[in-house]
């Protein structure tokens, strides 16, 4: 407590008005204390930790300003956002205009968007403002104009399509594929490609043709083989399935520059996806 309290005397108008360190050196005499004394070193220590813990108090409190600010604004906004649905304002009723099947409409969205919610909710709140005054009901055409094609695919899509022998699908899929220049890596999408067509291939001589009988031959599970497999066996025949690998193989090598000509990997990868379906 000695230095502590030394160190609080210096701090004090008292120690404020030793403007000099030689005054300050003929007060530490004074008191008997020198400067290479176990007196001294503690009081060093307490300035170092009187600083520290001053130092996480002022941290301490900004943060807690800080999360009291935070908490105020999100209070006001959800209060403003309760307001607004008490009162209706900001929102609009918006209905879909279907010309045929009750769904056509929204698969049309799913289809242009994906199933990423936070893309659809983005797309809806877009077709919402560009309706005109008074309008509440969407039209195909107007899903058209405003959302436009921003899903993203992978090759999991593409396989399913592929299975069921869905040249429309199939197309499309590929087409947007390789048009993402920075995610669409072809020697990979070949890997998966040639594994599914080697598993189909040995699924031609599974000892029992069932789910469960194939499953167990291939090693996967059965809604694999109920969701992929069986389409693509009723498909494919085996001549074809390995007219494919083969294609796939050659794809391969000419994606890595053998025999190449010159051709890109989307033109490469849109040619095997045409051999495969035709």
């Amino acid at each position: 407590l000695y230095p502590m309290c030394l160190w609080l005397l210096l701090r004090t108008p008292l120690g404020n008005c030793l403007e000099n360190k030689q005054e300050q050196k003929a007060l530490l005499a004074h008191l008997h204390i020198g400067e290479d004394s176990e007196e001294m070193q503690m009081l060093h220590w307490c300035k170092k930790m009187a600083v520290c813990v001053l130092t996480i108090l002022g941290s301490a409190f900004l943060c807690l300003v800080l999360s009291l600010q935070d908490t105020g604004a999100h209070n006001l906004k959800e209060q403003r956002y309760l307001e607004r649905q008490q009162t209706g304002e900001g929102s609009k009723s918006v209905e879909v205009q279907v010309e045929g099947k009750g769904k056509e409409a929204a698969n049309m969205v799913a289809d242009l968007v994906g199933t990423k919610l936070s893309k659809v909710v983005n797309e809806l709140e877009k077709l919402c403002v560009g309706l005109p005054a008074g309008q509440t009901l969407v039209t195909k055409s107007q899903i058209l104009a405003t959302v436009g094609v921003s899903r993203e695919f992978n090759i999991f899509e593409l396989q399913d399509a592929l299975s069921k022998k869905d040249v429309s699908q199939a197309t499309k899929i590929a087409m947007v594929m390789a048009k993402d220049e920075r995610d669409f890596y072809l020697p990979a999408t070949l890997t998966m490609l040639f594994r599914f067509f080697s598993q189909l291939m040995l699924a031609y001589y599974a000892p029992e043709k069932s789910p469960a009988g194939i499953a167990s031959w291939l090693g996967i599970r059965d809604w694999q083989v109920t969701r992929n497999y069986l389409p693509a066996m009723k498909v494919y025949s085996g001549v074809k399935v390995m007219n494919i690998i083969s294609k796939i193989r050659e794809t391969d090598a000419r994606c890595k520059g053998i025999g190449n000509g010159g051709a890109s990997s989307a033109e490469l990868f849109s040619e095997l996806i045409y051999f495969i379906l035709h």
